[in-house]
């Protein structure tokens, strides 16, 4: 179910509701306070069909936003690709190793999203101010899909901007704007600035054979240097 379904659900609910309060009023005696059959009997002193009928259409409305996002929790675990593969390319393990990097379509913020989790590590003999990563992905006809591009990891990550210093290992995620039909993703280090103000540069042309040599299936690997400015535009 997705939550555009659930939301349906409610409005048809709330239409039910307006049903029942106009037969409630309609039905409701005038100075009895209200009726409620207790043990085959009429109560004067009980709620009105009105209210009851509020009453059942607000628990049904609770328990739907309750069912909710585990529905669609599981509904998000049917929209991902068993074969899917996360590649890592060590074009700076001297420097910045990376690892545990995973990407799943998972519900999150009232929709189901792309999410992204990678880990790394200082290598180096340096403080790291900041790294990119580039991130490339493949539909399942092994095209480049628009997406990815760079990210900025800002000391630790984006909640700690301290600086990584020698031996220190972090992580963090990204977040999409709605579910992606990725297949394949790559990820690799293009820049790394250090502490003391030197940067690093990543080599384009060996970033290519790496990925070609990992998956030769690829023939059309895009571009491994996209602009700055290409996260923007997503």
């Amino acid at each position: 179910m997705k939550v555009s379904t659930g939301l349906a659900l409610v409005s048809a609910l709330r239409r039910r509701l307006r049903s029942l309060s106009r037969v409630g009023a309609r039905n409701q005696t005038v100075g009895t306070g209200g009726v409620k059959l207790t043990s085959g009997h009429i109560s004067r002193h009980s709620a009105s069909p009105n209210l009851l009928a509020r009453s059942c259409a607000a628990t049904l409305i609770i328990a739907l936003f309750t069912a909710t996002p585990n529905v669609a929790a599981a509904q998000a675990e049917k929209m991902n690709f068993r074969d899917r593969q996360a590649v890592v390319i060590d074009n700076a393990s001297q420097l910045v190793t990376l690892s545990g990097f995973r990407f799943q379509n998972e519900y999150s913020q009232s929709r189901i999203r792309l999410h992204t989790d990678l880990s790394w590590k200082n290598t180096s003999s340096k403080a790291i101010t900041a790294f990119e990563v580039v991130i490339l992905r493949y539909d399942p006809f092994n095209r480049p899909l628009y997406g990815g591009g760079r990210w900025l990891v800002t000391g630790h990550n984006s909640g700690d901007w301290t600086p990584l210093s020698p031996g220190q290992s972090s992580n963090d995620g990204l977040l999409g704007f709605d579910d992606e039909p990725v297949l394949t993703s790559v990820v690799y280090v293009r820049a790394i600035r250090f502490e003391d103000g030197s940067v690093w540069n990543f080599d384009p042309k060996s970033v290519e054979k790496a990925i070609h040599d990992k998956l030769p299936i690829l023939k059309d690997i895009g571009n491994v240097n996209p602009p700055i400015d290409e996260a923007k535009k997503k």
